[in-house]
């Protein structure tokens, strides 16, 4: 049986995109997979380019704070599961989609066979390697905007409400990128 294995990312963070991976393994399992948050950031990256040997069987989706603000975060984070399942299932035959968590989207539901798995990036091959992956997208997203906006920390707190990101916040005031839906922000 193929399983593609889903989980998201940045549900929590003030800036940037929830991002969720689809996953299905396409080589012998690696050892040691664990959820995301339980490795260091040199661990993580250290797995996900081994998982990222067979690209093909990966796939991301993305919302960005627009559509968070838009749709807020649990709808952004069934769209961008949405997204990441739709463009794996472009290139690969599947069996079954695993998500992390509690809530499977509508379009999963309605067009494959699906099990939603509490603490499933604790017990499932698919979904651990699918939370190293997503991790890590999002953390290099972050770095990358940290070069644009130095002054957030965002190299060091990839978004999230930190006492240094929240003081630049409140000194500098959000940038474009920064989810206004979101509190403090959302008193602003």
């Amino acid at each position: 049986m193929i399983i593609v294995g889903v989980d998201e990312v940045g549900r929590g963070a003030l800036f940037g995109p929830v991002v969720a991976c689809a996953y299905v393994c396409r080589q012998k399992k690696l050892e040691n997979i664990k959820d995301s948050k339980k490795l260091s950031p040199q661990k993580r990256e250290s797995i996900a380019s081994k998982l990222s040997l067979n690209p093909e069987g990966i796939a991301y989706g993305l919302c960005d704070n627009k559509e968070i603000d838009h749709y807020n975060i649990h709808n952004a984070t069934l769209l961008a599961m949405t997204r990441a399942v739709t463009k794996l299932s472009e290139n690969i035959n599947f069996d079954k989609v695993m998500i992390d968590g509690l809530f499977c989207p509508d379009y999963i539901k309605q067009n494959f066979c699906n099990e939603t798995v509490v603490k499933g990036d604790e017990k499932i091959y698919e979904i651990q390697s699918a939370s190293i992956l997503a991790k890590v997208y999002r953390d290099n997203l972050m770095l990358e905007m940290s070069k644009k906006f130095p002054k957030y920390g965002l190299d060091r707190n990839k978004g999230y409400a930190t006492k240094q990101h929240l003081r630049s916040i409140f000194e500098i005031g959000p940038t474009r990128y920064h989810r206004m839906s979101f509190a403090p922000l959302n008193k602003l």
